[in-house]
Formats: C-alpha cells, structure tokens, sequence
C-alpha cells in the first residue's frame, strides 16, 4: 500500500485544483480551513492579532545560491544558516 509522505491530502503529485475547473479540490479544501482554525487557534493563545503584526515587516536578506552544505560552508553560510539550490531554500545542516 503506498502512504502519502507529505501528510496531506490525496495522493503524491495530486493537483490542489482540477484541471479542467480550476476548483479547489474537496479534500484540499477542507485540509485549507483546518490550517486556517489552527491557525487561528494558536494566534489566539499566543495573543497575535492583526493589529500586533507590523505592516512592514522586516526585509529578508539575499540568501547565498549554492550548490551544496559544503559550498555553502565555503560561501560563508553558518552551521544552521539558510541557503537557495536555485529555487529551492535550503538549510546547512554539514
């Protein structure tokens, strides 16, 4: 029996929306409004709220484009840091 490794809803590579239609898929659709309520959840014990999230957040630095941890490492990246593979971020963890 194959096991979804993400967790989520349907199968590996199931599209959230339906091609021909652009809907959301039903399964997805419910998965979305229970992040929303956990989400909202946790705000709410954490005292967060719109008004206490400035509207300018702080800017994101430029992460290093590397092809590896150790080319990470020789770019400069510490032990924990965050790097980009292309388009994907990518944390030095070597």
């Amino acid at each position: 029996m194959a096991t979804n490794p993400v967790g989520i809803p349907g199968v590996p590579g199931q599209a959230i929306a339906d091609p021909a239609s652009g809907e959301v898929q039903p399964a997805w659709r419910s998965f979305f409004a229970m992040l929303s309520r956990l989400s909202s959840a946790a705000n709410a014990m954490l005292g967060v709220s719109a008004s206490s999230v400035p509207n300018n957040p702080p800017a994101l630095p430029l992460l290093v484009n590397a092809a590896n941890d150790a080319a990470a490492a020789a770019a400069g990246v510490p032990l924990g840091g965050f790097y980009r593979n292309v388009n994907t971020v990518m944390q030095r963890v070597v």
